[in-house]
């Protein structure tokens, strides 16, 4: 409860009292995190148990909302304190350095979760064919892999003989890398590449064959999951 504590520079009334609002909920959703029961039996399959779970979520999910929705209110009034949460709204909101609203997040959000629960049903385990079907929660994991790949730079290969890329020649025993983020942030590449739009990939951009996005690697060495 730490980090809760100290979202805001106020402390929240009461948050050793263990029936506090905020106390409760965060504890709820911490024991059904840690509870061994669901590990150990597929319960999240049955409608009951999973959304029991859900709606533990959800409450404090709410309880956050709100508090945000006051520190939105706090910065309008113009009553600054400069904790971490008034620094992560005006970083939302600066200019130069754009990024996704959280009104902006949860819509992205609410059309993923229509699209698996529309494709998926009450079974939340997808089968290959329905992972295919899955596009948008796709396009959104590409993008997020686009913008932050897990491999920034891949190892350095050398060059076997002398290699002419353009007009240049690349000398036999030369260390390459290449530069994965600069190329899938690249402006020549990429349609406005620092913003976040899952819908860039829509049109197959995997299958262009020119390794704009290599996040998993390219061709026959992709990670074999971003060929199913």
């Amino acid at each position: 409860m730490n980090t809760l504590e100290q979202i805001d520079n106020k402390p929240i009334e009461n948050l050793g009292d263990p029936t506090n609002d905020y106390v409760t909920a965060y504890s709820e959703v911490q024991d059904e995190l840690k509870s061994m029961i669901f590990t150990l039996l597929p319960l999240d399959r049955i409608p009951y148990f999973r959304n029991k779970r859900i709606s533990k979520v959800e409450r404090l999910e709410k309880l956050f909302d709100e508090m945000i929705e006051k520190k939105h209110k706090s910065i309008a009034a113009g009553r600054s304190n400069g904790d971490l949460l008034e620094l992560m709204i005006k970083a939302c909101n600066d200019q130069d350095n754009p990024r996704l609203t959280d009104i902006e997040l949860r819509n992205v959000q609410q059309k993923a979760r229509e699209e698996v629960l529309r494709i998926l049903g009450d079974n939340l385990i997808p089968s290959a064919e329905q992972h295919k079907s899955l596009k948008y929660l796709n396009m959104i994991i590409h993008e997020n892999l686009r913008l932050y790949p897990p491999a920034p730079m891949l190892p350095f290969r050398k060059v076997t003989e002398d290699l002419k890329y353009k007009n240049y020649v690349i000398p036999a025993d030369t260390g390459l890398a290449l530069f994965v983020y600069g190329m899938q942030h690249s402006p020549k590449l990429w349609e406005n590449p620092e913003e976040f739009i899952p819908e860039r990939f829509e049109n197959e951009h995997l299958a262009s064959g020119n390794y704009s996005w290599a996040a998993f690697g390219g061709g026959s060495r992709m990670f074999v999951i971003f060929l199913l």
